[in-house]
């Protein structure tokens, strides 16, 4: 039977800066999850400048309109994206 756990052996200098090696493990974790959150918040802030608009705002726009615009309805489809993958890694962030 396959475990879950992987073992990783850090090398001996590491702790002269990581005396707990799972408080290290976690940090950098959740330093991975913070840049990773913020990286997508860039990318969302792309669209809601040139939308003048957050993207619950937008998105109710995309779902009701009409008549389909297909420049508007891709941007929605690629912010969708990127908001869905910025909740994600807030959720991790919050999580560590």
């Amino acid at each position: 039977m396959k475990s879950n756990h992987s073992i990783v052996t850090l090398p001996k200098w590491a702790k002269e800066i990581a005396p707990q090696p799972k408080r290290y493990v976690k940090d950098l974790l959740k330093t991975f999850a913070f840049s990773k959150m913020k990286e997508y918040e860039r990318k969302a802030q792309w669209f809601q400048e040139k939308y003048k608009a957050p993207f619950s705002v937008f998105q109710k726009k995309a779902v009701s309109g009409k008549k389909e615009n297909t420049r508007f309805w891709d941007d929605y489809i690629v912010w969708k994206g990127i908001d869905a993958a910025y909740q994600k890694w807030a959720k991790r962030y919050e999580e560590l």
